[in-house]
């Protein structure tokens, strides 16, 4: 059976698409946590395959800990709710917040908060930092591993650093996108080597 290998937009994989030929799938889940569980439940139930390798590009909330085009490899991924946080929401006990993800590599291990927006204020960072243990932020991943648990498949996730969550993150994520993007994917490409 095939390896499946996606993210959420098509130039997250287009190296891998020109690398990789032999018993991989490629699929593009789309942006965010509704769109990327559509598409890729809607993938899956007409393509079966072995794994998931989801690559893409995260921010990483610690300067300190990690450089743009970083490559790591989620460890986890909790689904991030900042109005729990400020004590004015609550998850329902009965529904999911956490995923163990795969790892099979020597790349650092991360936490990745996945998120509904990306995180633009430093003091909404801060609180996250105080409330999750978390390394990184996404705004897939969970959707694409709880698809992953449901269908019984193992998932890795390759991920790298395109910008530090906060004021700047667009305008980061935007210079570095494609550089983190090539970093993530040139990792995966020797790993099949």
């Amino acid at each position: 059976m095939p390896i499946l290998i996606c993210s959420a937009v098509e130039s997250e994989i287009s190296l891998l698409k020109s690398e990789l030929k032999s018993d991989v799938l490629f699929c593009e889940t789309g942006v965010g946590l509704i769109e990327s569980a559509i598409r890729l439940t809607s993938f899956l139930e007409s393509n079966p395959v072995e794994q998931i390798i989801f690559t893409g590009t995260v921010g990483a909330y610690n300067k300190d800990q990690f450089r743009i085009n970083d490559v790591v490899q989620a460890e986890r991924s909790s689904l991030i709710a900042p109005l729990s946080l400020m004590m004015k929401g609550y998850m329902p006990e009965l529904m999911a917040s956490e995923i163990t993800l795969k790892s099979n590599s020597n790349l650092p291990g991360v936490s990745v908060a996945t998120v509904l927006e990306i995180t633009s204020d430093d003091d909404l960072k801060d609180l996250i930092l105080e409330g999750y243990s978390v390394d990184v932020e996404h705004m897939e991943l969970f959707s694409i591993a709880s698809c992953a648990a449901h269908y019984k498949l193992d998932i890795t996730a390759i991920l790298s650093v395109s910008n530090y969550v906060g004021p700047d993150a667009h305008s980061e994520w935007v210079k570095h996108n494609k550089t983190a993007s090539q970093a993530a994917q040139q990792h995966i490409v020797q790993s099949f080597n």
